[in-house]
C-alpha cells in the first residue's frame, strides 16, 4: 500500500472514493488530509466500525450457500411470474437478465406508442407499489424487479401481484391514453 490513513469520518465529511488515481478525492476540502495513491498490485485493507474482511465474508457466503445456484432457481421463478405481463394491454415488452426483470410500459402495448412523458406512468406505478410495501425501480416508463438474493416465494408472489396492481393504478390515475 502506497498511502495509508486512519481516521473517523463524520456526517459532514465527503464520501471516500476507493482506488482513485492520484489520491485526490479522499476527504478533499474536509481537513481529513487523506491522500492515498493506490496502484495496481497494492494490498488494501479497509474496516468500517471495526469490521474488517466484510468482502471475504460475503464471498464465503456465496461459496457455502451456493448463492448462484439458488439465484438460477429464483430467476426461473421470476420469469414464470413475469410471463403473464406480456399479455397486459400496456406492457410492450418483458425482458430479463438473471435476477433483473424489466417491464416496458406503453399506451397500447406497442413500443412505438409511448405514453406522454408528462404522465409519468413509471413514477406513478413506483409510488403505487411503494404504498403497498414493494420497491420497484422505474426508469422512465420501464419498471424493474431487482430483488435481494434472499427473496422467498411469498415475497416473489407479492412482487408480481403488486406490480400488476401498480401498473393498473398508474394507468387509471393518469388516464389510459396519457
Amino acid at each position: 500500500m502506497v498511502g495509508s490513513a486512519i481516521g473517523e469520518v463524520s456526517g459532514g465529511d465527503v464520501a471516500f472514493e476507493i482506488n482513485h488515481p492520484g489520491g485526490y478525492c479522499w476527504g478533499a476540502g474536509t481537513g481529513l488530509n487523506v491522500t492515498p495513491d493506490i496502484q495496481a498490485g497494492d494490498v488494501v485493507s479497509l474496516s468500517f466500525n471495526g469490521v474488517r474482511d466484510a468482502a471475504t465474508t460475503t464471498l464465503d457466503i456465496f461459496a457455502s450457500d451456493d448463492v448462484i445456484a439458488r439465484n438460477r432457481v429464483t430467476s426461473q421463478r421470476m420469469a414464470a411470474l413475469a410471463a403473464p405481463f406480456a399479455a397486459h394491454p400496456h406492457v410492450a415488452e418483458v425482458r430479463q437478465a438473471g435476477m433483473i426483470v424489466a417491464f416496458e410500459l406503453t399506451r397500447d402495448g406497442n413500443k412505438a406508442t409511448a405514453f406522454d412523458s408528462t404522465a409519468r406512468i413509471g413514477l406513478r406505478a413506483y409510488r403505487a407499489a411503494l404504498d403497498r410495501g414493494v420497491l420497484l425501480r422505474p426508469l422512465g416508463d420501464v419498471l424493474y424487479w431487482m430483488p435481494p438474493y434472499c427473496i422467498d416465494e411469498e415475497a416473489l408472489q407479492l412482487l408480481a401481484t403488486t406490480t400488476r396492481a401498480a401498473i393498473d393504478h398508474a394507468i387509471e390515475e393518469a388516464g389510459a391514453c396519457a
